[in-house]
């Protein structure tokens, strides 16, 4: 198989791209020429064979020539375009097509059809692509290509999946993240922590962090030709880079090649590129503090003449990535992070071998991650080297099988949760994820965006149906008149979303995505797209025209001009240029997370510009400043405003000038125009503090306002306000994100929120925070745990979703994220109160997410849980289950044992764990505690070791699969006055019932399987993970009232559980199954169930 692959590679032709599919020997060969008219980027298009599966799936197996030279990125879109005409033309349900030209470069691409429900129905076209060319090390290629028999769809998609490299990738990285920890030093000017220990370790793993990001980022400027490729080319170093590589101490090439590219060149406009005097301090300190210029002539072996040189053609970006980190504080003394200096003292230091190693060495690394003692490590760029890459962010439905910038989030989420602070466990024992999958992302996407979408146009099935067809990927051209088409556009110009806690920025750039792809629809030639941004920025200008001098404004409209020249990008630029300005903001409390955003906006933004080495700066226009788009702060804290505030004049005059600032600053390019701005930035903010003061502002929050700097990369406030941080002041257009749950809460003023039920449930506290920072029609779309669709903890919140707003949906997830146990649901709900309402439900356990039915807002409440799985077959049966009944909440008490764990010992009191509870039996081993007297008194102990009847189930709610999915009730009567451990729930009958209902009938309705169908799919609605059995929970369990219709069933019913229990005392190990169904079966009669309402529970737990 390798040899065949080889030679694909090598030698592209039909003959070989057959025999890499005979090796199913299903395949069937037949060569015949296709014609397809309007198509003229391709000739020579052939079918090749098929494969007949025995799942009824047919394969086609095609080769198509392209006119010109193939990479990458050209013809995509006409690739994709033809390949589903052909699937549809040959009634095929997939097919492999290799576009290919002239040198023998080709895209393998897997193209298939995806279906709701059934073949009857087609949802979407989905693809998956290899980029191969003889340059390239093709290694992802020829290992999963190489791997596949092509025996089946499922074995051909396994293929073609991204998830393999990612995780090779991410693996990789990891690995020499944790190698590299120990290895390096930055300065420790700047302190992380008091803890020695602590600072040391987030101080190295945030430079590393921000290292890799750098490197990675320059990775794709390579793909985009540019970056010189000598700047990693081992042989050619050690002819430019002093002591390069000569031993394991050799630490040069970080400083002369990486910093200098890093602060001197990418973060310098070419005619100002120079090296720092280096002629003594007096002469020396004219350059003080300056980032942008080269230092270390004496790490070189080429002088500095021949170094300008060598970093000549790399173009000036800008944009803050790159920006040296060693800032001067208000004492004009620079505090070091980056280590960018002449001072030898203040420099970092890196081993060059940690970069080139090409060589696996094995490492030891078990301080850092679980079973890390033998690991397998090289190089950085060897690592690098060894992939392939590609430019575009792949979507849910177009992937190219290949490192791209979306997963570059997955991987740095990874090594950020590995060292957080707020986890406390800093980088040791790293395990798991918390980057939110692509597929959740684009979901959520496009749910806030139609809701929006559909505010704007107004609810009909009519526009429905017309937006759907615009946010799907699937569909093509524009549904809506000219009219209707303007308000959109009109719409998202004006549009504001935040992600308030953005992580590495993958929800922002899903909607920086749907967004451009939408108004590619809507406005394909950018006109009116350009018109709304012209006049904006004309009118901009002219209200700025004291502050802004005629060179200024004609720099600015020829920049404008040119960002949607053709020539100069591709019209998708202009498209996020402006989208990113206008409408899309994102806050995390860690700085690095912030810089790890802006990375991915940047890589958007160069992709899309055409590099032309005949103009200026490559033909490469410098990136914006995101400083004002994203920052690092607490969203949950906020800013204590006056009671009855009014602004003076003053201080809005002030406001709206730190508003145009920020715009200002978006577009700024030169060095001096920007720390210009940062000058009259500060002192806006130093006159703002006063007027503050005077507007009966505290004096805390007065300076908190004033003194938030947008500019420092290295600080996190500790308070968000849109207001002051963003200029947005009437509220924002949508919210969305994957708010942290169960992150340390003390310092948030709780009164302020008043639908939060648990003091450290966070997530419901962003739920509560986004209502206040919406506009009224808002919307917010969430990921969160599943819990919150049952939970006692999130009652308040549901409530507060359901009545105050208006939910829109709720989809169970599961467990989406990888090494995450907690189940997920998203919801999405709006800012608007409406009585009675239907609530969309959905589930996305699986491959892709589907709707599958609504449930009444009311019924929802009356639950006090979100059904998502509820259809009118079960909800009939719940109605028969709830007709004439009382709670057992009603007629009980329940309580927990006691957190006695501490205390076992090997003799003393026995005690009952979970585990010795089964089902009408006590068993096992008991263990003993030994307590003293005082604690024997206390009223809770006495109860329980009261020698009364008490019925015990285990705490923690069994979940089973196998055959189906159910939960399991485990429950028995104690006699004996056991004393119980916290794992175990103790259940009394109330005195005012104890001569209505008995142990016995209350415990075999407990028992049984129409129980335990009950609290799977109307308690914990079809979670599968850590169902509590507490209270709240068993008490809502409704037990049939007695009379003389049912009495006759209540006395067989208690007889049968006596039977059992007294069976079970004598052996607990006794098969009792046959009593048990007789027992289910008296239930049914006593619930009135009819066969097929039986044949529906007994399908759901046998």
């Amino acid at each position: 198989m390798s040899q065949i692959i080889d030679e694909l590679i090598n030698n592209f032709s039909d003959e070989m791209l057959i025999n890499l599919l005979e090796i199913n020997s299903s395949f069937k060969p037949e060569k015949k020429e296709l014609y397809y008219e309007g198509y003229d980027r391709f000739k020579n298009l052939r079918y090749l064979g098929s494969i007949e599966f025995e799942d009824m799936n047919r394969l086609g197996l095609f080769s198509i020539k392209v006119n010109k030279e193939l990479n990458e990125r050209s013809g995509k879109k006409e690739q994709y375009k033809l390949g589903k005409q052909i699937i549809e033309d040959h009634n095929l349900d997939l097919a492999i097509f290799a576009f290919y030209d002239e040198q023998g470069s080709f895209r393998l691409s897997l193209i298939y059809k995806e279906y709701a429900g059934t073949k009857s129905r087609l949802s979407s076209y989905k693809r998956f692509t290899f980029y191969v060319n003889k340059k390239l090390t093709n290694k992802t290629f020829k290992d999963q290509i190489g791997k596949c028999n092509f025996s089946s769809f499922e074995e051909i998609k396994s293929a073609f999946s991204v998830e393999p490299v990612t995780k090779a990738f991410y693996d990789e990285i990891q690995t020499w993240y944790f190698n590299a920890m120990d290895k390096i030093y930055f300065p420790e000017d700047f302190k992380f922590s008091d803890n020695l220990e602590k600072d040391k370790e987030i101080r190295n793993s945030t430079s590393l962090i921000r290292l890799i990001t750098r490197v990675i980022f320059i990775w794709f400027l390579k793909e985009k030709f540019l970056v010189p490729e000598i700047l990693f080319s081992e042989k050619e170093l050690k002819n430019i880079v002093k002591d390069f590589l000569k031993n394991k101490s050799s630490n040069n090439y970080y400083n002369a090649i990486l910093q200098n590219l890093f602060f001197a060149t990418l973060n310098c406009e070419p005619s100002q590129r120079d090296f720092t005097k280096n002629e003594g301090f007096l002469i020396n300190r004219s350059d003080y503090g300056v980032k942008t210029l080269y230092r270390y002539p004496d790490k070189f072996l080429i002088g500095k003449d021949e170094v300008l040189k060598l970093f000549s053609t790399v173009p000036f970006l800008n944009g803050g990535l790159f920006d040296c980190l060693d800032k001067e504080n208000e004492d004009k003394k620079v505090i070091y992070l980056d280590g960018f200096s002449r001072n030898k003292d203040k420099q970092a230091k890196i081993p060059d071998y940690l970069f080139f190693q090409p060589e696996e060495v094995k490492i030891d690394i078990s301080n850092y991650i679980q079973g890390g003692n033998k690991k397998s490590t090289r190089g950085l760029f060897d690592i690098l080297k060894s992939y392939n890459f590609t430019i575009d962010e792949n979507t849910p439905f177009d992937q190219e099988i290949a490192l791209d910038p979306e997963l570059l989030g997955k991987v740095f989420e990874n090594l950020l949760a590995a060292y957080n602070p707020e986890t406390s466990t800093t980088a040791r024992k790293a395990t798991g994820s918390y980057y939110t999958p692509r597929e959740i992302v684009d979901y959520m996407v496009e749910e806030s965006l139609f809701h929006h979408f559909l505010n704007i146009l107004g609810l009909s099935d009519e526009n429905t149906e017309k937006l759907r067809n615009l946010l799907s990927y699937s569909s093509e051209g524009n549904p809506f008149n000219e009219s209707d088409t303007n308000r959109l556009i009109d719409s998202i110009f004006n549009l504001k979303v935040l992600d308030p806690a953005c992580g590495s920025g993958a929800f922002p750039m899903g909607i920086l995505h749907r967004l451009t792809f939408i108004l590619g629809k809507l406005d394909p030639d950018n006109k009116y797209w350009y018109d709304l941004v012209y006049n904006r920025a004309v009118n901009e200008s002219e209200e700025i025209s004291n502050n802004m001098d005629e060179s200024e404004k004609e720099i600015m409209l020829k920049e404008l001009n040119e960002s949607f020249d053709k020539s100069f990008a591709d019209p998708d630029y202009a498209r996020k240029l402006y989208l990113i300005e206008n409408c899309i903001y994102g806050v995390d409390i860690q700085p690095i997370a912030i810089q790890i955003s802006k990375l991915r906006f940047f890589i958007s933004l160069v992709i899309d510009q055409k590099v032309d080495k005949n103009r200026p700066n490559s033909g490469i226009k410098a990136l914006p400043n995101l400083e004002t788009k994203f920052i690092a702060a607490n969203s949950l804290i906020g800013i204590n405003k006056p009671q009855n505030l009014l602004y003076t004049d003053d201080i809005e005059k002030i406001e709206e000038e730190l508003k145009k600032l920020r715009h200002r600053m978006f577009r700024t390019h030169t060095r001096t125009a920007k720390m210009r701005l940062q000058d009259k930035y500060k002192k806006l903010r130093k006159q703002l503090l006063d007027e503050l003061k005077r507007n009966n502002f505290s004096i805390e929050d007065s300076e908190k306002i004033a003194n938030f700097d947008i500019f420092d990369q290295n600080s996190s406030a500790d308070w968000f306000d849109p207001e002051w941080m963003f200029g947005v002041i009437d509220g924002f257009d949508i919210v969305i994100g994957n708010p942290p749950y169960g992150v340390n809460v003390s310092k948030i003023d709780l009164s302020k929120y008043k639908y939060s039920d648990s003091k450290n449930n966070s997530a419901s506290l962003f739920i509560e925070f986004s209502f206040k920072i919406i506009k009224s029609n808002g919307v917010v779309t969430y990921i969160v745990p599943k819990s919150l669709a049952y939970s006692d903890g999130w009652s308040k919140t549901r409530e507060f979703l359901i009545i105050k707003n208006r939910l829109n949906s709720i989809i169970d997830v599961s467990k989406a994220f990888e090494h995450v146990k907690l189940e997920q649901v998203i919801i999405c709900y709006s800012k608007f109160q409406q009585k009675q309402y239907n609530i969309l439900t959905g589930e996305g356990w699986f491959d892709c997410i589907k709707k599958t039915g609504e449930i009444e807002s009311s019924f929802a409440l009356s639950l006090d849980i979100l059904p998502i799985y509820i259809n009118n077959a079960k909800k009939n049966i719940l109605e028969k289950i709830k007709d004439k009944t009382l709670l057992l909440g009603q007629i009980s008490e329940t309580c927990r044992g006691m957190p006695f764990q501490k205390k076992i010992n090997e003799y003393g009191i026995p005690i009952l764990r979970g585990r010795n509870i089964g089902k009408y039996s006590i068993y096992g081993n008991l263990d003993f505690i030994a307590i003293s007297k005082d604690e024997l008194s206390r009223p809770k102990l006495k109860k329980l070791l009261e020698k009364t009847p008490k019925i015990l189930s285990q705490n923690i709610v069994a979940h089973i699969m196998n055959p189906v999915d159910k939960v399991l009730i485990m429950a028995t009567i104690d006699f004996d006055g056991n004393l119980t451990l916290d794992t175990v729930m103790n259940t009394y009958i109330k005195d005012e019932f104890k001569n209505i209902f008995s142990y016995s009938y209350i415990l075999g309705i407990l028992n049984s399987k129409l129980s335990e169908w009950f609290y799977y799919w109307f308690v914990y609605n079809r979670a599968i993970r850590t169902m509590h059995f507490d209270k709240y929970y068993i008490g809502k369990l409704p037990i049939k009232q007695i009379d003389k219709s049912n009495q006759n069933i209540v006395s067989e019913i208690e007889s049968k559980v006596e039977d059992i229990l007294n069976i079970k005392q004598k052996d607990s190990g006794s098969d009792t199954s046959q009593l048990k169904n007789e027992i289910d079966n008296l239930v049914y009669r006593l619930y009135d169930l009819k066969e097929e309402e039986i044949e529906i529970i007994e399908k759901g737990t046998s």
